[in-house]
């Protein structure tokens, strides 16, 4: 009989966050329902009337979900495979959410973290159950749903961890844009783009159809190092490269099976590239999620000082509650974190010049 490994301290951790985060939704869960009750209000999605930037996400599958982070595929709305992109919005599912948020009542419980709710009154909540739009602000395209670190994130969850769509599946993806009339695409969600090599002839495909929407685009900087994918990259509008930290060890410590030297000389090749080619974009934004590891000083002043050698445009850092127990409680008060100018949950700042 084999012994039983004990369970290591990131299990643990993994669990422990799990549970609470588990608990707080729960009770969120329960605090939303009972307010709307209370009040007598309903609830009105953004993303299910047409008015969200992104949060409309057409999977590797061609299935569509309502929300950026459908891991259980519990906001599956319809599939592209089957039916136009306008029939899907406008259907059974959607519909049928639509009517529970205009009833005071969250429909999947993904609603409870996402953004994109409000409450409302009654009469506004039923008006938008028939009052919507096709999304035209944005969406968001997964074409590949696997990714090659493992942060803990929850995306190693998902059944489509090993889906890549077909080049012959893009067209039909790019027709149902073209005709709801999307201005942009983040060509990006749970999985890792680059991940795929058919990457520039999927972007060459959405630009012989919209020659003149806008692309965005989110990596950890790892696998854009081929001279296709370089290709590719420098026919987006902007690229965030998300790398958690200033050296090697801060950087493992979240994203696990990264290489920060790997990922630090793409993002600086890739704006020599954009410079010799006297091109204005890709904008290249370095996005830094903050935990309590590498959120010291020395470590601010040592990823400002990279930004600037490699001549980046903008560094995003960006706070998180996960895991809770890597929470970062200097960047929300220490002095040197405050003076940065912020939104909601982060800290733009603008390169320096030392």
């Amino acid at each position: 009989m084999k012994k039983q490994k004990r369970p290591t301290l990131s299990t643990f951790i993994f669990r422990f966050d799990s549970v609470v985060r588990n608990s707080i939704s729960n009770l969120r869960w329960l605090y939303l329902h009972l307010k709307a009750k209370i009040t007598n209000k309903g609830f009105v999605c953004n993303a299910l009337s047409g008015e969200s930037d992104y949060n409309i996400c057409i999977n590797p599958d061609l299935t569509v979900s309502c929300n950026c982070y459908d891991i259980n595929s519990y906001g599956r709305l319809g599939n592209l495979n089957n039916n136009t992109f306008e029939e899907i919005f406008s259907g059974e599912v959607a519909n049928d959410f639509r009517k529970k948020l205009a009833s005071g009542k969250l429909p999947i419980f993904d609603c409870v973290c996402c953004h994109e709710k409000k409450l409302t009154s009654k009469e506004e909540a039923k008006k938008a159950i028939s009052e919507y739009k096709y999304p035209y602000k944005g969406i968001m395209v997964e074409t590949n749903g696997g990714c090659n670190l493992d942060c803990g994130c929850g995306r190693t969850l998902r059944k489509l961890m090993q889906y890549k769509t077909p080049l012959s599946k893009v067209e039909i993806i790019a027709q149902n844009l073209k005709r709801i009339g999307i201005k942009h695409i983040c060509y990006y969600n749970l999985g890792e783009p680059f991940l795929s090599n058919n990457i520039l002839c999927e972007l060459k495909e959405f630009r012989s159809h919209m020659p003149d929407i806008t692309f965005s685009l989110s990596t950890n900087g790892v696998l854009p190092n081929t001279p296709a994918k370089y290709e590719a990259a420098l026919m987006f509008d902007e690229i965030v490269f998300s790398i958690d930290g200033c050296d090697q060890q801060t950087t493992v410590k979240y994203q696990k099976g990264s290489n920060f030297e790997l990922a630090y000389s793409n993002m600086k090749r890739l704006v020599e590239l954009r410079n010799l080619r006297e091109q204005t974009k890709p904008i290249i934004i370095w996005k830094y999620v903050v935990f309590n590891w590498n959120d010291k000083k020395k470590h601010l002043e040592k990823t400002l000082q990279l930004a600037n050698e490699a001549k980046i445009d903008k560094v995003c850092f960006w706070g998180t509650y996960w895991p809770i127990l890597g929470t970062s409680w200097r960047f929300l008060l220490a002095r040197y974190w405050k003076k940065y100018p912020q939104d909601f949950r982060s800290r733009v700042v603008k390169i320096p010049t030392f």
